[in-house]
């Protein structure tokens, strides 16, 4: 027997409906599951990205204040909000800037009284003084009046000169004591040597200030006292006659000669 068209979409839907609520109401079944062997463990993956900063831990309290420190290296630790480390690190501390001057202070106590100054040192050294700028000007005026003869020379700290003019010994001694200076008497090479030939004009000698009239063969200059310089020409002193005094020649030795002839005078200062 044929149905309806719509009895059969009907009965159709029902099955349908029927079908879906019995899958529904179905008991859940539980699956059991034998472990197999284990297989290869697999590569270690890529390592992660950076987490996120932590937010800023929390200050902690004020320190003490330091002792005063001059320009050098001291050396701060602080604890770090990171898993509870402690750093150090070295900080380069300068002096700091000069204060303002303080007030002047109070005047001190007055002074003890000084020793009184004495005068007698001054007197004796002002004519200390006086005495030696009158040796020095009276050297100045000799020196001035020796530098105007024809023949002048200067030899070690003396000053040699002379004119020509011809005298005995004694005469010449006074000649040259006349003018404030001393008949010629070197004491020294260095004051020998410029008394050469330029000195003897007129005379192949010139008297020297030494003779040994008081004992022979002794020669003393005019002050008595015995020679510590000599040159001799060889073979002199001789003391032929009366030869006590003594005379250089024109080659700068020395020989002794009769005191009264008249030979060259040259005086020093």
């Amino acid at each position: 027997m044929t149905l309806p068209r719509y009895v059969s979409i009907l009965l159709t839907s029902q099955c349908t409906l029927y079908l879906i609520a019995g899958a529904q109401n179905q008991p859940e079944h539980s699956t059991l599951f034998i472990g197999g062997t284990p297989g290869t463990p697999g590569q270690n993956g890529a390592p992660g990205r950076d987490g996120r900063d932590g937010l800023p831990g929390i200050p902690g309290p004020k320190g003490e204040k330091g002792d005063n420190f001059e320009l050098g290296s001291t050396t701060d630790c602080f604890d770090s909000c990171f898993w509870g480390h402690i750093y150090c690190v070295s900080v380069l501390r300068a002096p700091g800037f000069p204060g303002i001057p303080g007030p002047v202070g109070p005047q001190g106590p007055k002074g003890e009284r000084g020793e009184p100054h004495s005068s007698v040192n001054d007197s004796s050294d002002n004519a200390h003084l006086l005495s030696e700028i009158q040796l020095l000007k009276s050297r100045m005026t000799r020196l001035e009046m020796a530098s105007s003869f024809s023949l002048f020379q200067k030899g070690g700290d003396k000053y040699f000169f002379s004119n020509g003019f011809l005298a005995s010994y004694d005469e010449g001694v006074k000649y040259c004591s006349d003018l404030g200076a001393a008949i010629a008497m070197p004491l020294d090479e260095v004051e020998d040597r410029p008394l050469n030939s330029k000195f003897l004009v007129g005379s192949d000698f010139a008297f020297l200030g030494a003779n040994d009239r008081q004992v022979v063969g002794v020669f003393v200059d005019l002050a008595g006292q015995p020679l510590t310089y000599l040159n001799w020409h060889p073979n002199e002193p001789n003391s032929i006659g009366d030869e006590d005094c003594v005379a250089i020649i024109k080659s700068g030795k020395w020989v002794d000669l009769n005191c009264d002839r008249k030979i060259v005078i040259v005086c020093e200062i």
